[in-house]
């Protein structure tokens, strides 16, 4: 993160202060406006007291007991936050992108690209922030990207707080492989996201690449439409966490919490024509009931079990060395 910041500061955040009247540069404020929001001080208020808190101080890179180095104080952080502008942002995700891409000594194999949004509870009118349903209050909804692998932070895209349409999602995804396969042209890249990014925009994107696959999540809908697809294979896992759950008892040993059967279903979005698309399930039932699941997938040559599905099952790594074909070209 720290490096981060400071490609930031450096190359992102253009400074429009007068050079001689500042006593801290932008790379101070974003480090210590991190620190302090890693610590839990989340209100820019804090900082009147943390200023001169001496190990906030010797993590910027100051005199701990120094009173001529105290840190910033919330007006300078205000002003911070009115001087930034939208292009400041864009290009501070691309310097955090261009981070992710250069912690990597050479291009990897296969890079998973996990997208998805949190909830930025704002108070008061600020600009752009909207309410949301899902999250019952008035936020921003930002879209966070991890590579799914390394848990490492690709970038961080600021936006409303309303749901993406798939023309949003699509115009993201296709900056970001362009991006990527500027230093990455071979890397076989699997772009992971929940239902809302199962939309036709995105999905085309993502085809036009023959080194990237697609695996998102796809909800049940409409009780006739997925959910009786699966209704076989519930069963199944009825009886098996049933037979489980008695040998179990009888035997004096821990009681199996769930049950999981995969399969195909034989299904086909209005939207989704011309794409050449999957849908894969996981039919689940635990102790508190049945949790079926439903994902849509490019990826055709592997068996349902072996597909990682960020919202299926907890990503492993031992998933996705199960899938050889996955190849660029």
């Amino acid at each position: 993160m720290i490096g981060s910041t400071k490609k930031a500061s450096e190359e992102a955040i253009r400074d429009k202060r007068h050079q001689s009247y500042i006593d801290h540069s932008i790379q101070d404020l974003l480090t210590q406006r991190v620190l302090q929001m890693a610590c839990g001080y989340q209100d820019a208020n804090d900082s009147n007291h943390l200023r001169k808190d001496p190990m906030f101080k010797l993590a910027v890179g100051r005199s701990p007991l120094n009173a001529e180095t105290h840190l910033a104080s919330a007006p300078t952080f205000s002003r911070l936050g009115k001087g930034v502008s939208r292009r400041d942002i864009h290009n501070l995700a691309y310097a955090f992108a261009e981070h992710f891409l250069s912690s990597y000594k050479k291009p990897p194999k296969l890079a998973v690209i996990d997208l998805d949004h949190t909830a930025s509870l704002t108070h008061g009118a600020q600009q752009y922030s909207l309410f949301n349903t899902k999250y019952g209050n008035t936020c921003y909804l930002p879209l966070m990207i991890f590579e799914g692998l390394s848990g490492k932070l690709i970038t961080a895209i600021m936006r409303p707080g309303k749901t993406p349409s798939g023309r949003e999602n699509a115009a993201i995804v296709k900056r970001l492989l362009t991006l990527i396969r500027q230093s990455w042209p071979k890397t076989h890249l699997i772009i992971r996201g929940d239902s809302h990014f199962a939309q036709p925009e995105p999905m085309r994107v993502v085809e036009q690449d023959k080194a990237t696959d697609y695996i998102l999540g796809k909800g049940a809908g409409h009780p006739t439409a997925l959910r009786p697809m699966a209704d076989e294979s519930m069963a199944d896992a009825r009886r098996c966490l049933q037979t489980r759950t008695a040998y179990a008892r009888s035997n004096k040993l821990k009681e199996p919490y769930r049950a999981r059967v995969y399969g195909e279903a034989q299904y086909q979005a209005k939207s989704w024509k011309g794409l050449d698309t999957r849908v894969i399930y996981k039919a689940e039932v635990n102790q508190m009931g049945d949790n079926p699941r439903f994902v849509v997938t490019s990826i055709r040559n592997a068996s349902a079990k072996c597909i990682p599905m960020k919202v299926l099952l907890e990503p492993v790594t031992e998933s996705f060395a199960a899938l050889p074909v996955l190849k660029p070209g």
